[in-house]
């Protein structure tokens, strides 16, 4: 008999660990040599076993009667010490003193000492209380998620500092690379690596000091340095007192799955756990157990799980159907894997689940372990894809004309039968035969870029044009791949070709229509801008002159307003016809818009020019238009200016051409007039012509300023909203700003108010609404030109503003003059009461100046009327004006219309307003004009 060991009543080593007995008080221990012999033991091993110390140390287990289960065991602990096995279970029944007998549980497992071949056996034993059926369960399902799992199981020493390792999973040692000799007695760090992230660690550390438990992902890194993915999940296992001996850590490789993550970015996750749903269920289809993750998934505690039908929490026909088909095979003792749809969630997911028997000590089959991953995002992703796939077979079969492939020596392998419609050859006629043979009947324009292309292994795309054997043309578009072997060595071309003959003609069309007039089929003014810009653009290496004619119809409107706008287009294309037909086919005839026409004379003189011009002039002269029995009689007026090597400006060479054409005009129409810019009566024409591009250059750079001049009530105890008028500036190119008097006259003059006026509305409306807005008792005034009430679109324009700003239409006005109002006294009112359904107010401006006609005032539905500043301006001195002032006030109160005068510049003018009894004052004495904010 081997001589007696201490036993662990003192302070010893299991495991390679100091542990006291208090620590151990509720679990026995026993270490047993390689040959069979106790070699020590703890109290709490004696007290379960009811064998005292010196009956059990330095003897064989074999020698011991109470023992005698340990026989039936010979072949698995030669397993453990052989390391063919890690760990295993079962249970004995021991009596106590009190001759009671004791349900327990073993643990059986191998102990390496400091030398890798001394090994020994540690026996852990636990007794099972009658009332933790649950406990033995889940200590049952966590031994066999141990043995069958593919995660890595780790049990660490809580009760040690650094919780170094008793036990691993062979799986662990499987994907991480390491032996038990480097893992056992070592803490898990070794597992961390330069990339770990120590925020993550600082996370477990702090989970362990709280004795939480951990679940996260983590960087770490295998024994030959590879880095992998883990899912972590650490628990601490406490004893009856809540005292926490031991930590189980769960590992799980998901480096695949965040590969996997990274190439499909636009899920954030293909799984949305990788942690297993695991549940144990007996043979009689009911739950013994299961793991937080599955319950949760199921809305059922742990303990309400426990002893539950499967049936009854998964539904009769869903059990029936699914579930215990496949928990049948695995009673049997079949290992089955199944991926179906689980409906009886509140969401259906779709799951990868996984039936283990579970076996007794016997052997005998008397449940199934249940290991389940939601794999609803990817089984999407599949079908996603899947039908992505089946989508674009379906489009390809569908929608392509002609697939074709050839050999390295670019002969013809396949043809689709597509092909036979577009050459009216049969396939057989082709197959074998070169694809340049096939391409040179087809003609394709770029034949050598071609060539080059299939030289150079290079893909391509061509359109080409073939002859059917009907005598009709086709057009294909074909595109072509090399296709190469994986050793890189040409293979052939590969490629589809599509009968693009309709969209083809289709392109030339919209191509035709985007460059032409669609009335009168000249070219439009967009496209005859462009040549006459590369005209200027090719003048600096060609000295040749062109010349560029304005051509304006006379008499035109007498036909739109006399038979209408049917007989006018009808007027057009006739007079487009007789033109195009009197120059020559290198000339560019276009028309401009209305009845105005542009005509590029190139390289021609000035004198040639004019003979062209005059020669078209009398054409005209004779042609006579005749709609609906009624005889019109036309004339035109053309304006030419001379492209020569100084020109450089497209907007200022059809300036000088507009001018000439205005000149004709004036001299009596009917004629030809050529540019001069000092001619007598042209200059100052010229001069706001020149204007005019500066405001469209304007317009296009958005150089336009506003600003802004207060209009302050004189009732300043009453809640009277102060008022501003928004005023308009020009920035030239060298930054100076002009005032509105040096270009609304020419913008007047040449239609350009409107686009001006739809400027200002929409910047202020959309720019500075939500300033404007936020200002409060305010209220701002727009200024209307006359020319932009004929226009139907205006208030149209107007409304959809309105839709998009920030600004309430209450606290909007907008104004005209007096004398517009009256000169467009239909549009006007029409315009005003529309304006105020809108919710805008609508001041009337510089009254007095104009008609001054209270009659017309009655007519006209508006809230402010602004007396003219040439009345206020020296009304102190002249009293005519005070008392003109004094009498519009008057009138204006008696008809609820509040007053503004304007040009207030001093003191004294106030005090006299103040004693007439004005509404409100503008004018420098109450503040300048001053730009709105930049934006």
């Amino acid at each position: 008999m081997a001589t007696p060991s201490p036993s662990l009543s003192s302070e010893t080593k299991v495991l390679g660990l100091d542990i006291s007995p208090s620590t151990l008080s509720d679990v026995g221990i026993a270490i047993i040599s390689s040959s069979g012999y106790f070699q020590q033991v703890n109290a709490t091993f004696c007290e379960i076993t009811n064998i005292s110390v010196h009956e059990l140390i330095g003897y064989h287990y074999r020698e011991i009667s109470q023992l005698e289960q340990f026989t039936e065991f010979a072949t698995q602990l030669q397993q453990l010490l052989q390391g063919d096995l890690g760990v295993f279970h079962f249970e004995a029944t021991h009596q106590n003193a009190k001759a009671q007998n004791l349900p327990c549980l073993y643990t059986v497992m191998s102990v390496h000492g400091s030398d890798p071949a001394d090994k020994t056996l540690c026996l852990k034993l636990q007794y099972i209380h009658p009332d933790q059926d649950l406990q033995k369960a889940t200590l049952c399902l966590r031994a066999l998620a141990a043995e069958t799992a593919n995660d890595g199981i780790v049990i660490s020493d809580a009760t040690v500092p650094g919780f170094p390792v008793i036990f691993a999973s062979p799986s662990f040692y499987q994907f991480t690379g390491y032996t038990p000799d480097e893992v056992i007695g070592n803490s898990c760090h070794f597992l961390q690596g330069p990339k770990t992230d120590p925020n993550t660690v600082d996370e477990i550390r702090q989970a362990l000091k709280n004795d939480q438990t951990f679940e996260g992902e983590i960087l770490n890194y295998r024994k030959m340095g590879q880095p992998f993915w883990n899912l972590l999940r650490i628990k601490p296992l406490t004893n009856a007192q809540g005292e926490v001996h031991f930590l189980v850590g769960i590992q799980t490789d998901i480096t695949q799955q965040k590969e996997t993550e990274e190439r499909l970015r636009q899920y954030e996750t293909i799984f949305n756990s990788a942690g297993s749903y695991m549940a144990l269920v007996d043979t009689c289809y009911e739950y013994l157990a299961a793991n937080p993750q599955y319950t949760e998934k199921f809305h059922k505690a742990t303990t309400e799980i426990s002893g539950q039908s499967m049936a009854k929490v998964h539904g009769q026909p869903f059990f029936q159907e699914i579930i215990k088909p496949d928990l049948d095979r695995c009673f049997s003792g079949e290992k089955v894997r199944r991926q179906h749809w689980v409906p009886s969630l509140d969401e259906a997911r779709y799951f990868d689940i996984e039936y283990v028997p579970f076996r007794n000590q016997q052997e005998q089959i008397i449940g199934a372990a249940i290991s389940a991953r939601d794999i609803t995002v990817l089984k999407d992703t599949e079908e996603a894809l899947r039908e992505s796939q089946q989508r674009f077979h379906d489009f390809a079969a569908i929608g392509a004309d002609l697939f074709w492939e050839t050999d390295a020596e670019l002969r013809f392998t396949y043809l689709s039968e597509q092909h036979c419609s577009l050459t009216g050859s049969p396939i057989e006629a082709w197959i074998g035969k070169s694809c340049l043979d096939f391409y040179a009947v087809f003609k394709p324009t770029a034949w050598d870029h071609l060539n080059q292309t299939l030289d150079a292994l290079e893909p391509f795309d061509i359109e080409i044009e073939c002859q059917h054997l009907d005598g009709n043309a086709r057009v294909l578009r074909s595109i072509g791949k090399p296709v190469f072997s994986p050793q890189g060595v040409f293979c052939g071309y590969r490629g589809i070709g599509r009968d693009i003959t309709e969209a083809h003609s289709l392109s030339q069309q919209l191509t035709h229509q985007a460059t032409h007039d669609s009335l009168t089929g000249l070219v439009n003014r967009r496209e005859f801008e462009h040549q006459l810009g590369q005209i200027i653009e090719e003048k600096q290496s060609n000295p040749i002159q062109h010349a560029l004619c304005f051509l304006d119809l006379d008499q035109f409107k007498i036909v739109n307003d006399t038979v209408g706008h049917l007989a006018g287009d009808a007027l057009l294309k006739q007079v487009a016809d007789l033109l195009q037909a009197h120059i020559r086919q290198t000339d560019i005839l276009s028309r401009l818009g209305g009845d105005e026409f542009g005509l590029l004379l190139k390289n021609c003189s000035l004198e040639k020019a004019r003979i062209v011009t005059e020669n078209l002039i009398s054409e005209l002269s004779q042609f006579r238009f005749i709609w609906e029995g009624q005889l019109f009689k036309i004339g035109a007026s053309i304006g030419i200016v001379p492209i020569t090597a100084d020109t450089d400006n497209l907007t200022l060479l059809f300036a000088k051409a507009d001018v000439a054409c205005y000149s004709a005009k004036d001299r009596g129409r009917n004629r030809v007039h050529l540019y001069h810019a000092q001619a007598q009566g042209v200059t100052e024409q010229h001069s706001e012509l020149m204007q005019v591009a500066t405001i469209r250059k304007a317009l296009e750079e958005s150089r336009f300023r506003l600003y802004y001049q207060p209009i302050v009530p004189l009732d300043t105890e009453t809640k009277i909203p102060v008022c501003y008028e928004i005023l308009l500036r020009l920035q030239d190119t060298d930054g100076k700003i002009l005032s509105p008097n040096s270009f609304l006259p020419a913008a007047e003059r040449y239609g350009l108010m409107l686009e001006i006026d739809k400027w200002v509305i929409e910047n202020v409306l959309i720019k500075y609404g939500a300033y404007f807005q936020s200002q409060e008792n305010t209220r701002i005034s727009i200024n209307l030109s006359g020319s932009s009430l004929d226009d139907d679109a205006l208030l149209d324009f107007i409304q959809t503003q309105l839709n998009k700003t920030q600004l309430e239409p209450h606290k909007i006005c907008f104004e005209i003059t007096e004398t517009v109002a009256i000169s467009n006294f239909k549009q006007a009112i029409q315009c005003i009461e529309k304006i105020k359904e809108f919710g805008c107010h609508f001041a009337l401006d510089d009254f007095g100046s104009g008609f001054s006609s209270f009659s017309y005032l009655k007519r006209f539905p508006i809230d402010y009327l602004k007396i003219d500043g040439s009345l206020v301006r020296d009304m102190v001195e002249d009293a005519t004006h005070q008392v003109m002032v004094s009498a519009i006030n008057q009138i204006c109160r008696a008809m609820h219309i509040k007053t503004i005068a304007e040009f207030v510049e001093n003191g004294d003018t106030i005090v006299a307003l103040e004693q007439i009894g004005v509404d409100y004052l503008q004018g420098y004495a109450m503040g300048k004009p001053q730009p709105l904010p930049t934006k």
